[in-house]
């Protein structure tokens, strides 16, 4: 693993299950990530969950102690929102998510609307209402395109596994036999593309750590990264042995990946 590390240039890790659990570093990761960055490594912070924008989610590291100047964060939402921009740019939109999920669209210059849209977008929704699903769903039957955010069926860090995008994604398919025309975020190459076009960079210069081998190793097979799979959040042991997805690497900690660093 040392010779690989020396090689890459870009790390992109995961948050919940990875960097921490809910509003709790884990371990010395601070330290960790200090010691990535004096080895010449950029930080690239990733995220599923669309219910924070890309600011709103470095002020969240900021308060953790996690967040330095020069690092960047990319969250499903803004990916999402650069997709409709890039392929759909004269297109309506109808947001189900938080009103963070909103401001990345609206950054993207595209136009916001509550009834007949052009595409209907679900995110994670932690203001989700009945109104909300019923309008998205008459959306959909009417003719628009339906895009959700990342297809992840569970929230960390409540103490308890809350539903995500994914889970209102199947709760809408089993009720209404409505699915998603695309399905962004982790582990769709689509977000690992985007990383290396605005950073210039080839796919053997990014390692991607994570907890969740079907959202963030699958991200990195997906798009040619290497692979580092850390036992502290979703996956463990077990799962691993039993699974067809196989990281390059695996640590118990992000904490342990700084004894393969060069001194």
């Amino acid at each position: 693993m040392k010779k690989t590390l020396a090689k890459i240039k870009y790390v992109v890790i995961d948050l919940d299950g990875t960097a921490f659990i809910g509003d709790t570093p884990l371990g010395d990761v601070a330290g960790t990530l200090d010691k990535l960055r004096a080895a010449g490594k950029k930080i690239i912070f990733i995220a599923n969950n669309s219910s924070l924008c890309g600011v709103a989610t470095a002020e969240k590291l900021e308060s953790l102690g996690l967040y330095r100047e020069g690092d960047y964060v990319y969250t499903s939402g803004q990916c999402a929102a650069e997709y409709v921009r890039k392929n759909y740019p004269e297109k309506t939109c109808m947001i189900v998510g938080t009103k963070y999920l909103k401001e990345e669209f609206e950054k993207n210059g595209v136009t916001i609307v509550d009834d007949m849209p052009d595409i209907a977008v679900l995110g994670t929704d932690t203001e989700i209402t009945f109104e909300k699903i019923a309008k998205l769903v008459f959306a959909v039957k009417k003719g628009a395109m339906y895009i959700a955010t990342h297809g992840d069926y569970t929230l960390l860090g409540y103490n308890v596994p809350l539903p995500d995008c994914g889970a209102f994604v199947k709760m809408l398919e089993t009720s209404s036999k409505i699915t998603p025309d695309v399905v962004l975020g982790k582990p769709n190459e689509y977000m690992g593309k985007r990383i290396m076009t605005k950073f210039h960079c080839n796919a053997d210069e990014v390692l991607v750590i994570g907890d969740s081998l079907k959202s963030d190793i699958q991200l990195g097979i997906n798009c040619g990264f290497y692979t580092l799979l850390v036992l502290t959040g979703e996956t463990t042991e077990k799962t691993l042995k039993q699974s067809d997805i196989v990281p390059d690497f695996v640590l118990p900690t992000l904490d342990d990946i700084t004894q393969y660093l060069d001194e």
